[in-house]
């Protein structure tokens, strides 16, 4: 258990452990071991616990952490040779074409020209979602090759594991307490209970920890700079995102209003060229598109209503 902590590091803001460079910064410290170990016990329930991990990649890439494009996730070995990549996920990219490929990734290299198949070892991806994804209600899905129709296991060289933090069933009920100590980790990730995370820092000891870890982080000044830098882009990618999904709103709004003028002139039996056509469903002014749909009854010809 870490050392007992002054009243002004419970008083600080804590790190958000739902950015990804969070989670890495808490996960991949070297006394923070036992709780990397206690998390990937809690997500694959193996038939034997892990004991031991080494973390391949334990460095936090300081420069670059604006791009969008830069995955904060942990490369884990478990003492039987398996590779577990575990990350936790705020944007909402391609996620699930991108797991899948970051699995195969780790999968391929195992092998030189002419090896055995047999040295292979299966590989595991543990995705940690802040948003929903996955149409199921289950917060925790697990994914394997499969017969689609028989439902039949073709291999266990390849797992993935999704747990969508929105979806934890709501804290003192029985489907909660059936989570188990998943159920305790989700809840420390969404950090969105503050109530429930002093019950769980009374009753879990590793929640206690990973709690008083990252008031650690919110006393160092340099860990401190890097989560702002991290967060703002997070908060840029969110803007960008939203930006983009309201332009594909407006451009599917437009084109909807275009194709309405495009049916009711060809209802009314007015001839229409090619160019024409083209530039009513080209059209992405919203005012224009509305001017035609409150002329096209009335028009005697195409070019009375394109007319402005």
């Amino acid at each position: 258990m870490p050392r007992a902590l002054c009243p002004t590091m419970h008083s600080k803001k804590l790190p958000d452990p739902k950015l990804d460079v969070v989670f890495k910064m808490l996960f991949a410290r070297p006394d923070a071991n036992d709780l990397l170990i206690a998390l990937l016990n809690d997500v694959l329930e193996p038939e034997v616990p892990i004991a031991s991990v080494t973390l391949l990649n334990p460095d936090l890439v300081k420069d670059g952490l604006s791009d969008r494009g830069m995955v904060l996730d942990l490369h884990v070995r478990l003492a039987d040779g398996r590779v577990v990549d575990v990350e936790m996920q705020m944007r909402r990219d391609e996620i699930l074409k991108r797991a899948v490929y970051g699995l195969v990734r780790l999968y391929r290299p195992q092998l030189d020209a002419g090896d055995d198949y047999r040295k292979l070892k299966p590989c595991i991806g543990i995705v940690f979602l802040g948003y929903r994804r996955l149409p199921s209600e289950c917060y925790h899905s697990k994914f394997r090759f499969c017969d689609v129709r028989t439902g039949e296991e073709l291999c266990d060289d390849l797992e993935l594991h999704f747990v969508e933090l929105p979806k934890l069933p709501a804290a003192h009920t029985e489907e909660y307490r059936r989570g188990g100590g998943l159920a305790h980790w989700a809840s420390f990730l969404r950090n969105d209970d503050e109530e429930l995370m002093r019950e769980l820092e009374m009753s879990d000891e590793r929640i206690a920890k990973a709690r008083a870890l990252l008031r650690e982080l919110a006393l160092d000044p340099e860990a401190q700079r890097i989560i702002r830098e991290r967060e703002e882009s997070q908060m840029l990618y969110d803007m960008d995102l939203e930006s983009r999904e309201a332009r594909g709103r407006a451009e599917g709004k437009a084109e909807g209003k275009a194709e309405a003028v495009l049916a009711m002139l060809e209802a009314r039996g007015l001839p229409l060229s090619e160019a024409q056509r083209s530039t009513i469903r080209d059209c992405r002014d919203m005012a224009e598109l509305d001017r035609w749909v409150h002329r096209v009854l009335s028009v005697g010809s195409i070019e009375e209503l394109l007319r402005r």
